[in-house]
């Protein structure tokens, strides 16, 4: 019995071993992959789109900081109007427009901003 137990953790023990080696040759096979260069002509034509897709990706920044300015000036307007005059109904000054007009924001918008952050998300997790 105490043979049969030895045999099974040497057993064990080669497993483990063995699982081991194959990590470190698959470690081995990727590191040589990438020092091939059609892998690096492969990651330059990457990143080469990465930075032809920024502009664009600043200039949507660019327009929904806008966007976002002429909202929060268009809400403070209504609230300045509605100081200046709390008996006079104005349109868009109650809670639910003002609600309505925040929520109105573009599903392209909302799109692109989803796919940005995953892009981000990937480029964090390889580095």
């Amino acid at each position: 019995r105490l043979q049969g137990e030895a045999l099974q953790r040497q057993l064990e023990t080669q497993h483990a071993e063995r699982e081991n080696l194959r990590f470190q040759v698959r470690l081995l096979e990727r590191d040589l992959r990438e020092r091939k260069v059609d892998y690096l002509e492969e990651e330059l034509q990457s990143l080469e789109a990465e930075n032809r897709n920024q502009q664009a990706v600043q200039q949507e920044t660019t327009r929904l900081l806008a966007r976002r300015r002429t909202l929060q000036e268009a809400d403070a307007e209504l609230d300045t109007a509605v100081k200046l005059e709390p008996g006079r109904h104005i349109p868009g000054a109650n809670v639910q427009s003002k609600a309505s007009m925040a929520t109105e924001m573009d599903e392209d918008d909302l799109d692109l901003a989803r796919w940005e952050c995953k892009r981000l998300e990937k480029r964090l997790a390889q580095a």
